[in-house]
């Protein structure tokens, strides 16, 4: 999980870098603005990093089923489980 969290700014560096020069040519022209770009997508790993941010991110999305779907009647098995880990 926290993989994914550290993809997200690379994902983003990445759509920068192809879409900055197609829509703002003058900003992506010189090379310290492509920096303040870089840096300002390295914020957040940085911070997450630092204050360990990511377990309580981790522990949100880890629970995101509860979150959704309502907890299922005790003792119920079999096509009640299929059925709430499809996601219906």
């Amino acid at each position: 999980m926290y993989l994914l969290i550290s993809l997200l700014p690379f994902i983003l560096a990445l759509l920068s870098i192809a879409l900055f020069p197609l829509s703002l040519n003058h900003f992506w022209e010189k090379n310290r603005k492509k920096l303040l770009a870089a840096i300002l997508l390295s914020v957040p790993i940085i911070f997450i990093r630092k204050f360990k941010v990511y377990t309580i991110f981790i522990d949100v999305v880890s629970n995101w089923e509860g979150l959704l779907t309502p907890p299922l009647p005790k003792g119920s098995k079999g096509k009640m489980n299929l059925i709430k880990r499809a996601g219906a």
